[in-house]
């Protein structure tokens, strides 16, 4: 008897533990997620003030945006971008595979026609 009590003791002071440990890890990842949107917007505001492309800025804050939607609710937005390219997308070198054709005067890529602007710059 009592060593099956210890036993369910361990259990919950474990299962406890993890909990804690969790909430933490969480925190931490919202903590990072928010200074990452902070990161991609003064990217794009430094773009814009320098007159350059903001189109790699512009993926860098959607991806970062909706990671830390997902962290806050619990599931990405439908306009997340998939978590594959959301990681390389904040890649600034060359052969990242995110070469874009973009006008960034009206936010449409050129070579497909779909809308670049992002949900900041409406």
């Amino acid at each position: 008897m009592f060593a099956a009590a210890l036993r369910e003791s361990e259990a919950r002071d474990r299962a406890e533990r993890d909990r804690e440990r969790a909430e933490q890890e969480h925190a931490a990842a919202l903590d990072d997620a928010r200074r990452e949107v902070e990161r991609a917007v003064e990217a794009i505001r430094t773009a814009k003030r320098s007159g350059t492309s903001s189109v790699s800025a512009d993926a860098a804050w959607r991806a970062a945006k909706a990671r830390l939607i997902e962290l806050e609710t619990g599931a990405a937005p439908t306009w997340a971008p998939p978590r594959a390219v959301a990681d390389t997308d904040t890649d600034t070198g060359a052969g990242s595979g995110t070469d874009i054709d973009a006008d960034t005067s009206t936010g449409t890529d050129t070579s497909t026609g779909t809308d670049t602007s992002s949900e900041h710059d409406r």
